[in-house]
């Protein structure tokens, strides 16, 4: 009896969706990003919001990243370089050309850029499409059907970003509106990388939530501001 209640005991752990760091980094990232709410949308404190915009991509991005890179392992850690160093080199061909996503420019918010293209950028793109692929994979395992889920939900994560982006001079773009090529591209770059994902790297070995969920953040930072935007 006790052998079968320290089985059980052991499995209820394994159960356990988060470990209570990761609980705690959570925590500390939903009060962090209702501040960023309350603060985008306060005139007073919205210049400091700016300035820390990149620093905030940054760091948050790597506390949830290192955990699911650690657990994917090497080959983990090249998906991400590659996935990081292609998205950027993608930006850069579409600044350059307007022939990807249409023709826009990076304002100063995103911080330091190298080919008009800020660094954080290809971090950004990898945390996307590898949180949401996760997730989706932890459902879905056919690697067609969870690439296309995942590039819909990146998309429409963009679609929701965008004119938030544009208020706050992340990128604008040089033609009226935001092109339908724009979501395009983005649907086939978040498949490709996505479906890139699965054959190169045993997703079942990443238990980590944390990026997921850190989407989904981010996801409600961006409604709340959109939203906003909206309301006069």
């Amino acid at each position: 009896m006790v052998v079968q209640a320290t089985d059980l005991g052991e499995k209820l752990d394994e159960m356990q969706v988060f470990t209570k760091i990761e609980k705690i980094i959570l925590l500390n990232a939903i009060i962090f990003y209702t501040v960023g709410i309350i603060g985008h949308l306060v005139p007073l404190m919205l210049p400091f919001m700016i300035k820390v915009t990149p620093y905030t991509i940054i760091i948050w991005g790597a506390i949830i990243t290192i955990p699911a890179l650690d657990q994917g392992g090497k080959r983990m850690v090249i998906w991400a370089g590659i996935t990081y160093l292609a998205t950027f080199l993608i930006e850069a061909l579409g600044v350059a050309t307007g022939a990807i996503f249409g023709p826009y420019a990076y304002g100063s918010t995103l911080g330091f850029q190298v080919l008009e293209v800020p660094l954080v950028i290809g971090f950004n793109w990898m945390l996307i499409i590898l949180g949401i692929t996760l997730e989706i994979k932890r459902k879905i395992h056919n690697p067609i059907h969870a690439a296309l889920i995942t590039a819909i939900l990146v998309t429409f994560l963009d679609a929701i970003i965008e004119p938030v982006a544009m208020h706050h001079d992340y990128w604008n773009w040089l033609v009226p509106g935001i092109p339908v090529q724009n979501f395009i591209a983005w649907f086939i770059i978040s498949f490709l990388f996505s479906f890139s994902l699965a054959p190169w790297v045993r997703v079942d070995q990443v238990k980590t939530r944390l990026p997921g969920v850190y989407i989904l953040i981010q996801f409600t930072f961006f409604l709340t501001l959109r939203l906003a935007l909206i309301v006069p």
